[in-house]
């Protein structure tokens, strides 16, 4: 009985231990910069005669045209700065978001700045609703497949797709030699897809991983409508249903449920 009690007893006490919280200390900190998120704000420059990387970023970082306040203010509150276009005339900040509105109103104030703005979510549109009974199809390759009942599209004839077809083949060479290249920016693109050109189809990879590959399908959809295949008796017909008159260029700026940042989408039109 008494080594019963004294067991209880112990445990009791252990309990009481590990429960306890420690006194907070005054000066200790309340949160951890290293895991701290921050805030990403958009900077578009004003045309200079030289619109260069080096002039750009020179300027912004030091901001020669305002007060040395301002100058120090920035520099302890900007965390980091990065370009996104290749000439220099946008770039992007990192603040935390208790310094963003004052970060903000003090770029505003440089004489180099045009825009700023904070980064913001961009969605795809939708294309048509899926039916509730509808099971989604995978390919070998994990891209979402949808079924594309049209054989020709109706917004083909609305823009008069045959007639300009008509036209250009009366030039062929004009096109087979220098194929135009149509640039899409969505959630990818399924590169197995029976109904799509597989060649000479390039991609740039600006943080969603490769553009051959669409989970969501949307990228894919508005692919079908530019450049669908014509003549093989699958799918729909492309407003250019002629794969040899041009090339696609791939970038993958929505990420596996349509939705992307103005930041990522900047990048990818750069």
């Amino acid at each position: 009985m008494i080594n019963a009690v004294a067991v209880l007893l112990i445990l009791l006490l252990q309990s009481d231990f590990l429960m306890a919280k420690p006194d907070k200390r005054e000066d200790a900190p309340t949160t951890d910069t290293a895991t701290k998120t921050t805030v990403k704000l958009l900077v578009k420059f004003k045309p200079t005669s030289s619109n260069s990387n080096s002039n750009n970023l020179h300027s912004f970082l030091t901001l020669s045209n305002n007060s040395g306040n301002a100058n120090q203010l920035l520099n302890a509150k900007v965390r980091s700065v990065s370009n996104i276009s290749d000439k220099g005339h946008l770039a992007s900040v990192d603040v935390y978001p208790e310094d963003k509105d004052v970060v903000i109103q003090e770029l505003r104030n440089d004489d180099t700045v045009l825009l700023v703005e904070e980064d913001f979510e961009i969605y795809k549109s939708p294309t048509f609703e899926e039916q509730e009974d509808e099971q989604e199809q995978y390919t070998t390759t994990g891209n979402l497949r949808r079924t594309l009942e049209e054989v020709e599209q109706y917004g083909n004839r609305l823009i008069q797709a045959d007639e300009m077809l008509t036209t250009v083949s009366s030039q062929p060479n004009r096109y087979t030699n220098t194929p135009v290249k149509v640039c899409i920016i969505d959630t990818g693109y399924n590169i197995d897809h029976e109904d799509l050109p597989k060649d000479q189809v390039t991609q740039t990879d600006v943080g969603y991983g490769s553009a051959f590959f669409d989970y969501d399908g949307h990228g894919t959809h508005c692919a079908g409508v530019i450049g669908a295949i014509g003549g093989n008796q699958k799918g729909v017909v492309g407003v250019i249903p002629d794969e040899n008159m041009f090339s696609f260029h791939i970038v993958k700026a929505l990420n596996d449920e349509g939705i992307g940042t103005a930041f990522i989408m900047l990048r990818a039109i750069q």
